[in-house]
């Protein structure tokens, strides 16, 4: 697995570069970047900062996300298959239509998307959010 230097992940962005699969970011600033589609599967993000990015349609499958940061993200249709969901900050995002089928979300002791604007369609099936608490509803849940 390759880890990458800001300074090599931000000629990558800059390059247009959309594929960050099987790869280390910890620490790392994607923050206020086009980051439409991008693919990040299996991928280890400790503590990325996403914070302002567009991920619409994002693909987080099997990522590891300790501590990530997604504050007034758009996260639209994004993928979170399998995902390793821990710690994360999350406030202020559009997870419409995103999937969580079989993410794990630890480390939280309250509704991990109580700060979140905008839930409508969001698949969450098999998640696990807090220790022996796993969501098993297919259908997705509203904001309303």
């Amino acid at each position: 697995m390759k880890k990458y230097t800001q300074e090599e992940l931000d000629q990558e962005l800059k390059n247009g570069v959309r594929d960050f699969s099987r790869a280390s970011y910890g620490s790392k600033n994607f923050n206020t970047k086009d980051l439409k589609g991008a693919n990040f599967a299996h991928s280890k993000l400790m503590n990325a900062n996403f914070a302002g990015a567009d991920l619409t349609g994002a693909n987080f499958e099997y990522a590891d996300l300790y501590g990530a940061n997604f504050i007034a993200c758009n996260l639209t249709n994004a993928n979170f298959k399998g995902a390793q969901l821990q710690n994360l900050q999350i406030k202020h995002c559009n997870f419409t239509g995103a999937s969580f089928i079989e993410a794990k979300f630890e480390e939280y002791s309250s509704n991990p998307f109580r700060t979140v604007d905008k839930l409508q369609g969001v698949i969450l099936e098999k998640v696990e959010i807090f220790p022996g608490w796993v969501l098993t509803k297919k259908e997705g849940i509203t904001d309303e």
